[in-house]
Order: structure tokens, then C-alpha cells, then sequence
């Protein structure tokens, strides 16, 4: 889960897909994003993402693409393997 200024606060004219990903704190009233991401935090507070729920996500401009294929051509570079690894 995501939640700050830059988060959307939901999909614009579609309620059911807001309702399925976007959760708001009844405390706090925070709109939190459920990015389908799959992590897990290390002893040290960490945060380590290790998997995604769904590999396909929309471009702004309607387009699907695939993070595989995004972190495929990154792992190409040298400067981010780390991040990869």
C-alpha cells in the first residue's frame, strides 16, 4: 500500500475499480493505493519488493505494457543491477 500528495485518490469515472484498489483509513481518513506488489520486510525495516500480483499496468495515454519487459531492458544497464538483484 501507497498513500501520500502524488497518490490518486482513485480511477476517475470508474467507482468499482476505486473500490477494489483504494482503501481510506477510517481513522486517519488516508486514501491508501493497493499496488499489487508483493514485499517483505527485513529485520533491519527494509522493505524488499519480491513479486507483483499482475504484471501488466496502464499508461496514463490508455497503453498496457509489461513490467517484465520494463525491468528486462533495465537490467541491462550496468548502474542498476543492484536494484534488480
Amino acid at each position: 500500500l501507497i498513500a501520500g500528495g502524488s497518490v490518486a485518490e482513485g480511477y476517475y469515472q470508474m467507482p468499482e475499480k476505486t473500490a477494489t484498489d483504494f482503501v481510506t483509513d477510517p481513522d486517519t481518513g488516508r486514501v491508501w493505493f493497493a499496488t499489487g506488489d508483493v514485499g517483505e520486510l527485513s529485520s533491519a525495516g527494509v522493505l524488499k519488493i519480491i513479486d507483483r500480483k499482475k504484471d501488466l499496468v496502464k499508461l496514463v495515454s490508455g497503453e498496457y505494457i509489461s513490467l517484465g519487459k520494463i525491468e528486462s531492458t533495465l537490467a541491462l544497464c550496468s548502474y542498476l543491477t543492484s536494484i534488480l538483484a
